[in-house]
């Protein structure tokens, strides 16, 4: 399919369709204690489809109060999403998840016969058609056989606006569905070539926008209901379609004549049975052959409901690990065995940090449980990261990463179109077996599709024709990230809910010699903040390390001039002017357009006294207690500013308060959804509201962060602090004094002092480090500082492919 740039529709897609009108039946949520997979029936199907749906509800936002009430999500009456409501133990690119899980039950003493839509948001399903739907599904199959089915179907246009590839994502998110249906332990047979316009009737499916794409079938414990499915009545009209049909008239013609003629399989004849080969030998290098230990023992259940995608690793990968994800991933599933035989996948495996093997490209020979060396032994980190596009950072932490290799008789370029689909529905169901696998044995995992398949294709070695169609990072998880919590465990295995850890490192800020761009970032991305100390040019090394990582902004401080101009480069100032002391705060925190990074420079240190603050606000929340952490976690902050009329008059270059305020509230459409603006203009004087959560996500990893303004604006009583700028909580009430009292305790406890040495360059990370200062008596201090947005070729990979 042709690149083409797509079209965005306006708003966002719902985060689930729903069915409002349908009887409703909820299902018990399986919380810590609980062993997943016991109980009765009922009790096991719902510990199966939390597996598709949300690992933790992570807030009541708005957008999913909009969801619960069917209100609409555009228009003047919309919901703002303040956060993404579902965190799914199954990943999705761009979190999108565009695929739907229906249900066909035959009937049991526990559920009614009939047709259900699973509803993820409350953990429920929908009844869309009541009676057994056996003998209706078997004439579409071609099959009969009296168990349950879940019927996975696919909305290729819930993120076609978004990804002009998103035809291809969607494809592979319900591979990674078929996956977790599979690790259930309940799972049979796959279909994926059937009557799908016969199966998209009995669901309704409106087929432009969603159709069944695979249906696993599910073992069941009693004869099915004598009661037929009734398919006179209507299936209720579904909520949360709009914005996919919208996006239909925008994606590219070749994914829409893709998805049309998919959906009319012609039958598949002539087509060798062509496995991936690994490259001939040249003769000059001989063959290494590395035998693997016997795999890990894995643990199914806690694969099952552990499974996420990992925001960060770190060393210490056994060879065992590696050798148990890739023994169960290369172990043929339903989906393979519905597959034809050219199109399945070879496992290739570049290792960068695995105890005891060395370092190197290898392809991954399942017979015999080795990895046959595609060249010399080298190191490939650092050619790892020169293949991945968007988050390189994470691969320089990963101990090895694996590949899915399509060989020449399974070139996507030359499929007709359902083997197209279906090629990416193996591709999703590698994807999710290897964080299934990775989770079973103690590992972390992480699918990225970016990556640079020239340089990929040269790493291993690959001849002509052969294509990397996927890949996932392994290594060893940190402590869970903050995101998840309500993790499904055993009585045996109880342990602290995830969210109360986090899996960044909050050991001390490095120093490094090394002063490159990449070595400085990748130093921010895994600490928060860097030392760069020696070389010959230090002043020279600040301004590149700053230009290099970031588009610096211009100093134009429309309320005091605090700071000073340097040379005449406003984007090189001095530090706020003053010996008092700084009490730790995140910069600009209290509007949008926050500084992504912060680069301070020490010409000449004070003799005593002037050190730099730093407090890691990771490190700060997960040291709260767990009480407070969650009062952190849920507090919304609005900030108000003050802005006289001459200012405000020259910052929106007009008069007029009306269209003042129209081009505040334009910034709605650049904020996160987590921010929130709005203006005023009383009496001459412009009051802009803004609302931001008081612990944002992290730049990298995305993590809760209690990185704010709080401890430096100290808000009391409702006052302005120097008349301009104050602080409450988005209820209308103030900050909770007793959480400020304890945060200010626990971060005196995490601050460190930058032992400032002439010529000394520290790197900021802004969206996860407070800092401050110490005061100081020497007036010859001196240290500068830059700031901006880290560049779009530093940007971390969107929130995609991601499991929750």
């Amino acid at each position: 399919m042709a690149a083409h740039p797509p079209v965005r529709v306006p708003g966002n897609p719902a985060p689930a369709k729903r069915y409002p009108g349908s009887r409703r039946v909820p299902l018990e949520w399986p919380g810590p204690g609980r062993p997943p997979l016991a109980g009765n029936e009922l009790g096991r199907l719902s510990a199966m489809l939390l597996g598709f749906g949300p690992t933790r509800v992570e807030e009541v936002t708005e957008a999913a109060v909009a969801v619960i009430t069917g209100r609409p999500v555009s228009g003047p009456d919309a919901y703002r999403p303040i956060g993404n409501p579902l965190r799914r133990g199954v990943p999705s690119g761009g979190a999108f998840h565009p695929g739907e899980v229906y249900l066909a039950w035959q009937g049991s003493p526990a559920l009614a016969a009939g047709l259900y839509h699973y509803d993820p948001v409350h953990h429920g399903l929908e009844l869309l058609r009541a009676g057994a739907p056996g003998p209706r599904l078997a004439a579409a199959l071609g099959r009969r056989r009296d168990c349950h089915h879940v019927l996975l179907a696919c909305r290729p246009w819930k993120n076609g606006d978004k990804y002009p590839f998103g035809y291809r994502l969607s494809a592979m998110d319900v591979g990674a569905l078929v996956a977790q249906a599979e690790a259930g332990g309940a799972a049979g047979a796959v279909h994926v070539a059937f009557d799908s316009a016969a199966v998209d009737a009995l669901l309704g499916l409106d087929r432009a926008v969603e159709s069944v794409y695979a249906v696993v079938e599910l073992s069941a414990t009693g004869p099915p209901a004598a009661t037929p499915l009734d398919t006179t009545a209507p299936v209720p009209p579904a909520w949360g379609l709009d914005h996919d049909r919208r996006t239909a008239g925008t994606v590219h013609p070749d994914a829409v004549a893709l998805h049309r003629a998919a959906l009319h399989r012609a039958a598949l004849a002539g087509r060798p049975p062509v496995r991936p080969e690994p490259a001939p030998d040249d003769g000059t290098v001989t063959p290494v052959v590395l035998p693997l230990p016997v795999p890990a023992a894995a643990d199914p259940d806690e694969a099952v409901t552990a499974r996420r995608s990992a925001g960060a690793m770190r060393p210490g990968l056994r060879p065992d690990q590696l050798a148990g994800v890739l023994a169960r991933i290369a172990r043929s599933g339903s989906l393979e065995r519905a597959a034809p035989e050219h199109l399945r996948l070879a496992l290739w495996c570049a290792v960068s940090r695995v105890d005891g093997l060395p370092a190197g490209a290898y392809r991954y020979e399942p017979g015999s449980h080795t990895l046959r060396a595609a060249g010399p032994g080298r190191p490939v980190a650092r050619e790892l990261a020169d293949a991945t596009t968007g988050i390189a950072t994470r691969l320089l932490t990963a101990g090895a990463t694996i590949y899915a290799v399509a060989g020449p008789g399974a070139d996507p370029s030359a499929q007709d179109p359902w083997s197209y689909r279906l090629l990416h529905l193996l591709c999703g169901a590698f994807v999710q077996r290897a964080g299934l696998a990775a989770a079973g044995v103690g590992a972390a995992a992480r699918p990225v599709l970016s990556f640079v398949p020239s340089a990929v294709h040269a790493l291993l070695g690959l001849d002509a024709g052969h294509t990397v169609v996927m890949q996932v990072h392994l290594g060893v998880p940190g402590r869970c990230p903050g995101m998840l919590s309500a993790r499904l465990v055993g009585p045996d295995r109880a342990g602290p809910a995830c969210g109360e850890e986090s899996d960044m490192d909050t050991s001390p800020i490095p120093v490094l010699v090394d002063h490159s761009p990449r070595a400085v970032l990748d130093g921010v991305a895994a600490h928060g903040a860097v030392l760069v100390r020696g070389g010959p040019a230090p002043r020279e090394s600040f301004h590149a390390i700053g230009d290099a990582l970031m588009d610096p902004l211009r100093y134009e401080n429309p309320f005091r001039a605090e700071r000073e101009v340097v040379d005449g480069d406003t984007t090189t100032t001095t530090v706020t002017s003053g010996t008092r002391a700084i009490a730790l705060h995140r910069e600009s925190s209290y509007l949008p357009g926050a500084p992504d990074l912060l680069t301070f420079h020490c010409v000449r240190p004070a003799a005593a006294g002037g050190e730099t603050t730093l407090c890691d606000g990771v490190a700060l929340l997960a040291a709260l207690e767990p009480g407070l952490r969650d009062d952190a976690r849920n507090l919304r902050l609005v900030w108000e500013t003050r802005i006289d009329t001459e200012q405000w008059q020259a910052m929106t270059a007009g008069t007029d308060p009306a269209e003042a305020v129209r081009q505040v509230r334009q910034w709605r459409d650049h904020l996160p959804p987590w921010q929130t603006i709005d203006a005023d203009v009383t009496d001459g004087v412009m009051t802009i509201a803004f609302g931001t959560a008081c612990t944002p996500p992290t730049m990298f990893g995305g993590v809760p962060s209690f990185c704010n303004s709080l401890l430096i604006t100290d808000p009391r009583d409702g006052e302005y602090a120097e008349g301009r700028l104050r602080v409450g909580s988005a209820d209308g009430g103030p900050v909770p004094a007793r959480l400020l009292t304890e945060v200010r305790r626990v971060a005196e406890s995490l601050t460190r002092a930058v032992p400032w040495r002439a010529g000394d360059t520290v790197v900021v990370d802004n969206t996860r480090y407070l800092h401050g200062r110490r005061s100081f008596d020497d007036p010859g201090r001196s240290v500068l500082v830059r700031m901006g947005y880290l560049r779009p070729e530093w940007l971390p990979a969107p929130a995609g492919p991601v499991a929750g």
